[in-house]
């Protein structure tokens, strides 16, 4: 049959694709996640003057701005430990929140990243997390966003699907010969 090829363990295609599979995800994660958490510094600029002020309700409204049409979530901790959320990817209660890797590095080392399983989507979430300092003082908030991955890989790979359809065809045209 013209599909044993792909079937064929020895096949040197075979091979590639197992190998090359998993590099591309990888390499795809880490460029989300540092693009996440640039995206977070980004925003924290915009936060800082009404965090500062604890004027959270402002911070919660441009938080709603830059998220109303994305699939992000974002989560906003004050010092007092007060939670914000946004979106749809954030249903975590607060408590279970402080012991999540990407807070725990925020508070540690100012900025904190992590990929894992979302059970409640069913999907891989990225998180990134940044510290914001209050001016003065050694109180901080954090601001933490989040997105899931399928929709980046989503819009990654809907566009090449005409050609992976053309070199697939074209390998079993080849090995029909």
């Amino acid at each position: 049959h013209y599909y044993d090829i792909f079937l064929d363990y020895n096949n040197p295609i075979f091979f590639c694709f197992i190998i090359y599979t998993p590099i591309v995800q990888k390499n795809q994660r880490n460029q989300l996640e540092k693009d996440l958490l640039t995206q977070t510094k980004l925003l924290t600029i915009l936060l800082k003057k009404p965090i500062e002020a604890r004027e959270y309700i402002r911070a919660n409204e441009i938080l709603l701005e830059a998220f109303e049409k994305t699939h992000a979530g974002a989560t906003l901790i004050t010092p007092e430990h007060r939670v914000f959320f946004q979106g749809e990817s954030d249903v975590l209660s607060a408590e279970n929140l402080f012991i999540r890797k990407e807070i725990l590095q925020a508070e540690k080392e100012g900025e904190g990243t992590a990929y894992r399983f979302s059970p409640t989507y069913n999907t891989d979430i990225v998180y990134s997390a940044v510290k914001i300092m209050h001016s003065g003082t050694s109180q901080f908030s954090i601001l933490r966003l989040s997105l899931p991955v399928q929709t980046e890989f989503e819009s990654l790979f809907v566009p090449t699907i005409p050609i992976i359809v053309f070199v697939f065809l074209s390998i079993i045209i080849i090995t029909a010969l």
